[in-house]
């Protein structure tokens, strides 16, 4: 079948990683006996213990901090990993990866980038709420308010 063989122009595309594609034939051949799917997570853990974190087509899914088991376990069995789930989160911008790179990977670095994006969004809101034609002088001070309120209980809890 060809999904047990590594495709070249998947890295090429961007795709896939080279360890992903040296997976594949393990995987596929192990399976029968019953041990690809972990050595899957174990390849999985590998690769975010090495990154810091669990990044697909260049994006930052979560933080990976380095635990013994984590090859064993995988990278989706980590506290980072069941708070972004619990939390509903996206992965980061491509943008935002590389920062968190350049800022020392890592859990810090996450909730950096996770409380500046929060408090980012609100400071949009507020732009648009004050451009807002539509809206009544008495509303828009209510709603900014409220904005600005939960603006500052943010900032005095800073990043973590």
């Amino acid at each position: 079948t060809g999904a047990a063989i590594p495709n070249p122009f998947a890295v090429a595309r961007g795709e896939s990683t080279w360890g992903e594609e040296a997976m594949k034939p393990v995987t596929f051949l192990a399976s029968p006996i019953g041990g690809g799917a972990q050595a899957a997570k174990t390849w999985r853990g590998i690769e975010a213990a090495r990154e810091g974190g669990v990044i697909r087509d260049d994006r930052l899914k979560h933080p990976g901090a380095p635990s013994p088991g984590l090859p064993v376990l995988g990278p989706h069995r980590t506290p980072a990993a069941r708070e972004y789930r619990r939390e509903d989160r996206r992965p980061r911008s491509k943008k935002q990866t590389k920062q968190w790179r350049l800022e020392g990977r890592g859990e810090p670095a996450y909730d950096r980038i996770i409380f500046r994006r929060a408090l980012d969004s609100i400071d949009r809101q507020i732009k648009e709420i004050t451009n807002n034609q539509e809206m009544s002088q008495r509303e828009k001070i209510a709603k900014i308010r409220v904005l600005y309120r939960r603006r500052n209980e943010l900032a005095q809890k800073g990043y973590r």
